[in-house]
C-alpha cells in the first residue's frame, strides 16, 4: 500500500501547512488500512449488503492542544477539501459524553486517478473514493484510546457494567474541565505579566502559538513601555478573531512575536507608532492581502 501512503502524505502535508501558517499547537498522524483490515471491515460492516463503502481507507487524526482551536481547523478542512459527510456530536448541557468530530473528504482531484487504480489493483470494490480527518485534543485524545480498544473493541465486556460505563464518560468529563482550567490558567498568567508590564511573556500565553522567535523587537518595546494604552488595547484583543482574520485573509509572514503585533495592528489597531516601526517586507505583505 506504499502509493496509497504516498497520497495520505500528501493530503497530511497540505493539512500542515495550514495549521503551520496559524501557529497552532498539535500533533498529527496519518496511516492506510491494509489490505486485511480493509476487507475485515467491509465485511464486518456488511457494507455491500448496506450498500455502503469503507471511506477511511486514509484516516489522519489532528491532536489540538487546545479545544478553542478546534472551530477554526474545521473551516480549514472544509475550506480546502470537499467535504462527503461528517460526525460531529452536540451533547448539550445536560449530557457528558466523548464529542466525535469525524470529517470524510473526497480524495482531491489530483490524485483521484491515481487512488482509483490502487484500489482496483487489490480488489477493493467497496472502498469510496474518500479520506478520514478526526480532530481531538491532546486531553481527550488517550481517553479515546482506551475506550477504543477496551471498551468499543470488547462491547461484550461491558454489558453487565453499565454503572462502570459511566464511570468512564465520567473521567471523559474531568477531563473537559480540566481542558477548560488550563485555558483559563495561561489568561491567568498572561493578566499577571500584563500588570507585571512582562510583555513576552503576556503575549506567549495570550495567544498560545509556536512563534519562530518569542521575543518583541526592541522598536515595539519601546513603545509598550511609553503607550501603556497601547498594550492594554493588544491585551484585550480576541485569540480566536485574530487567528481567523489571518487565515481568512491569506496573510502569509514569518510567525514572530513581533510579526503578529504588526499584523493586529493592521487589522485592529491602526496605531501610528506601531506602523511606522512595521518593516517593509511585513507592510507590503499587508498591503497585498488587505
Amino acid at each position: 500500500m506504499r502509493l496509497l501512503e504516498n497520497i495520505g502524505r500528501n493530503i497530511e502535508s497540505k493539512i500542515k501547512q495550514e495549521l503551520d501558517s496559524l501557529g497552532f499547537f498539535y500533533r498529527i498522524f496519518g496511516r492506510v488500512k491494509n489490505i486485511d483490515s480493509a476487507k475485515n471491515k467491509i465485511e464486518f460492516k456488511k457494507y455491500a449488503e448496506r450498500g455502503k463503502k469503507l471511506q477511511d481507507s486514509i484516516g489522519i487524526r489532528v491532536i489540538l492542544y487546545f479545544p478553542e482551536d478546534i472551530q477554526l481547523v474545521k473551516k480549514i478542512l472544509l475550506d480546502n477539501f470537499v467535504l462527503d459527510n461528517k460526525e460531529e456530536d452536540d451533547h448539550g448541557t445536560e449530557t457528558f459524553k466523548p464529542q466525535r468530530f469525524n470529517y470524510v473528504s473526497r480524495i482531491p482531484e489530483k490524485f483521484i486517478e491515481e487512488y482509483k487504480e490502487i484500489i482496483s489493483s487489490y480488489d477493493l470494490n467497496d472502498v469510496d473514493e474518500t479520506f478520514e480527518v478526526q480532530l481531538r485534543t491532546v486531553f481527550s485524545e488517550g481517553w479515546h484510546e482506551v475506550e477504543h480498544d477496551l471498551r468499543y473493541k470488547c462491547k461484550e465486556d461491558w454489558e453487565d457494567h453499565q454503572e462502570f460505563s459511566r464511570v468512564l464518560n465520567g473521567i471523559y468529563a474531568t477531563l473537559e474541565t480540566s481542558e477548560w482550567s488550563m485555558l483559563k490558567l495561561f489568561d491567568s498568567i498572561s493578566y499577571k505579566d500584563y500588570n507585571n508590564n512582562k510583555w513576552d511573556s503576556m503575549l506567549r500565553n495570550k495567544f498560545r502559538l509556536r512563534f519562530t522567535n518569542t521575543k518583541l523587537n526592541s522598536d515595539l518595546l519601546g513603545i509598550f513601555n511609553t503607550k501603556p494604552t497601547i498594550v492594554k488595547e493588544i491585551f484585550k484583543i480576541n485569540r480566536n478573531r485574530v487567528l481567523t482574520n489571518l487565515y481568512e485573509r491569506k496573510i502569509k509572514a514569518p510567525l514572530t512575536i513581533s510579526n503578529l503585533i504588526f499584523i493586529i495592528n493592521h487589522l485592529e489597531l491602526k496605531n501610528d507608532d506601531i506602523y511606522k516601526k512595521t518593516p517593509k517586507p511585513i507592510l507590503e505583505i499587508l498591503e497585498i492581502k488587505s
